[in-house]
């Protein structure tokens, strides 16, 4: 669209309805909190740990890269830690 066009006001406000009726109100719901609170972690920790934990066992290399994940994670931390 380019910018001289006018916007149809009416169209774009239809296709918001649109839109916000397809959502799951769980999902909105949960991504208002979100916006309420930045503070909050964007992420579903459980979740991320599964699938973490998932992609680590079906590596083949008895646990180095799992290893090698753990030591940056602590050092990162005394690196924050330091930080503060």
């Amino acid at each position: 669209m380019a910018e001289d066009e006018p916007v149809d006001r009416e169209a774009l406000l239809r296709q918001l309805a649109e839109l916000r009726e397809s959502i799951d109100p769980e999902i909105l719901k949960q991504v208002q909190q979100k916006v309420d609170n930045p503070e909050s972690e964007p992420y579903d920790k459980k979740a991320a740990r599964k699938v973490i934990e998932q992609f680590l066992l079906a590596r083949t290399d008895n646990g180095a890269f799992a290893k090698r994940l753990m030591d940056e994670l602590a050092r990162t931390q005394d690196d924050d830690e330091q930080a503060e």
